[in-house]
């Protein structure tokens, strides 16, 4: 018996390797055409996706050329009306006329517009000794968070330009106040004015430094007579006044001639007698009509006199 089963096996072993083999190649064709659908609708997705991503980045593109133009826009608008802006430039400077910039001033926690008026109020009493200001607002300038070493500067506006005035003018005082020497008050000018000014601030410490005379008058750099300002790119060029004389040092000319003594007028210049030709009524003619009426005048004296001597001989003689 045993050696009949073993016979069997023997016999029907290469059956079922061929149907496994069979079986697993078939398998196998299919996994393989599967896995090409797969791919295949895997693909056609992706396609689509792409397409789909490639039409919204057009989209995109055409609405991002938009707003370039709109932003490209607005940007020349603001610049027409931009405190940066030449031409508007005193218009900002009318506007902040009544501003003043307080330097120095730490900041306290929980600090309103109020504490910070009277603030400004008992400075301007104490240190400045101009009185009570009349104050309209106070307000710290940017948006840093509070913190113990924080002292962002205060924009202070007054009710009244003489107000203003007389406080900035008072600012010579901190220079007594030696508690006070870190704090400064400085006027509110645009932003184009402060690259201006301090163009022409380093520049005069320049020509000081070089042994130069120096004078730096509001927007103007006096160097040697010669007058600088700083252009629309913010470098130093030499003054031209705006009318026909291109001489930027006639004032001191003038004031040069001014200053001349009179020892060069001739003498026939000054001897001479005005010309009153041209009047109506000269002088001489004036006076002509008043010795006319003297001369009339004593005549008729002279002959009131002799007619009382005549009257008075005949008198005597009778």
């Amino acid at each position: 018996m045993p050696q009949k089963k073993a016979s069997v096996s023997t016999d029907s072993v290469p059956e079922s390797e061929s149907r496994i083999l069979s079986a697993i190649m078939s398998m196998e064709s299919k996994l393989t055409q599967h896995i090409e659908r797969s791919e295949d609708r895997m693909c056609k997705q992706l396609e689509l996706a792409l397409a789909k991503q490639n039409s919204r980045i057009d989209t995109l593109a055409q609405s991002l050329e938009s707003v370039v133009e709109r932003v490209s826009k607005v940007e020349t608008a603001v610049q027409s009306t931009s405190p940066y802006n030449p031409d508007t430039e005193k218009i900002h400077i009318e506007l902040r006329k009544l501003n003043l910039i307080f330097v120095g001033f730490k900041e306290t926690e929980g600090e309103t517009e109020t504490s910070l008026i009277s603030t400004i109020i008992d400075f301007c009493a104490q240190v400045l000794e101009v009185g009570k200001a009349e104050i309209d607002s106070a307000f710290r300038i940017g948006l840093a968070p509070y913190s113990e070493t924080s002292s962002r500067n205060i924009k202070v506006r007054f009710f009244s330009l003489r107000q203003r005035n007389a406080v900035f003018n008072a600012r010579n005082k901190l220079r007594e106040k030696r508690i006070y020497n870190t704090v400064y008050i400085n006027e509110d000018l645009p932003p184009l004015t402060l690259r201006r000014r301090k163009v022409l601030r380093d520049e005069c410490k320049k020509a000081n430094a070089a042994g130069a005379n120096t004078r730096l008058l509001g927007d103007k750099l006096w160097i040697e007579n010669l007058a600088y300002v700083v252009d629309e790119n913010e470098k130093l060029v030499q003054w031209k006044p705006p009318n026909s004389c291109s001489n930027p040092t006639l004032p001191q000319q003038r004031k040069r001639r001014l200053e001349k003594p009179a020892s060069h007028v001739p003498a026939s210049a000054v001897n001479k007698k005005p010309n009153t030709s041209h009047f109506n009524f000269s002088i001489d003619s004036g006076l002509g009509r008043t010795g006319s009426s003297s001369s009339a005048s004593s005549g008729a004296s002279a002959s009131s006199a002799s007619t009382s001597s005549s009257s008075s001989t005949q008198n005597s003689s009778s």
